[in-house]
């Protein structure tokens, strides 16, 4: 009799450790996700002014054998 108290107590304590632990677990997952989309656009941006900044390597957009002196 005592045994099979103990043995549902100690079910019930870890059953809700388990949901306590799923439901943290849930929420992190949320968390990262959002973080990683935040990253992911800074990324985008980052490479878009990386674009509007970068010259062509040739003087005036033109290119040949004629201005390589």
């Amino acid at each position: 009799m005592d045994v099979d108290k103990l043995m549902d107590e100690t079910n019930e304590h870890y059953q809700k450790k388990f949901d306590q632990l799923h439901q943290e677990s849930k929420q992190l997952r949320k968390a990262n996700s959002k973080l990683k989309n935040e990253v992911r656009a800074l990324k985008r941006s980052v490479h878009k002014l990386k674009q509007e900044k970068q010259k062509n390597h040739y003087k005036n957009g033109r290119r040949g054998s004629k201005f390589n002196g």
